[in-house]
């Protein structure tokens, strides 16, 4: 690699260390409340949702994107997922991952609930959630935010035919918004 193009990933990577410090010095309800006054249309964390981000790796052509939002004061966060062609969907989990590891924080939709069952070439899934739905994981949203910061979450969809995932991404933040 030339110096100009070394010097350039080097300025990058320091960009981007100077901005993760930047986002991860802020609590949550004032990471929430950063972009403006109110959180309508304001994205927070994204992921990219596809079979090759899931272990082991699913081939499909399914895939997805995932948005969320930290909600007025911090303790709530909203979700939008969308994607397809998926077929009986199982569950839909935000999960803690570190070492291999996989612990489900969350069920966002769950087998017992109705909706996207069936046949779905573009599926939708949105709602909000507080910490006192997590069913394990982090005590409160803070330490959430603060594991999606550090890269260790992950959005899930499990299907009857693959229950450990068709498609799933690691939520990151949103440096777009």
């Amino acid at each position: 690699m030339s110096v100009p193009k070394q010097l350039a990933v080097a300025s990058l990577i320091s960009l981007a260390l100077i901005t993760g410090t930047a986002v991860t010095s802020k609590p949550p309800a004032l990471y929430a409340q950063s972009n403006s006054t109110s959180n309508t249309g304001t994205t927070h964390f994204v992921a990219t949702l596809n079979g090759e981000s899931l272990f082991p790796p699913v081939k499909t052509d399914a895939k997805g994107k995932a948005e969320l939002a930290l909600v007025g004061d911090g303790k709530t966060m909203s979700y939008k997922i969308t994607g397809g062609p998926v077929d009986e969907v199982k569950d839909v989990t935000l999960s803690h991952t570190t070492g291999g590891r996989v612990a489900d924080i969350i069920v966002l939709r769950s087998a017992t609930q109705k909706g996207l069952s069936g046949q779905a070439n573009n599926a939708t899934l949105a709602g909000n959630f507080t910490s006192s739905d997590f069913i394990r994981g982090p005590k409160d949203m803070a330490t959430l935010v603060k594991d999606m910061l550090s890269g260790n979450v992950i959005i899930r969809v499990d299907t009857i035919k693959f229950p450990l995932g068709i498609v799933g991404g690691k939520v990151t933040p949103n440096l777009q918004s």
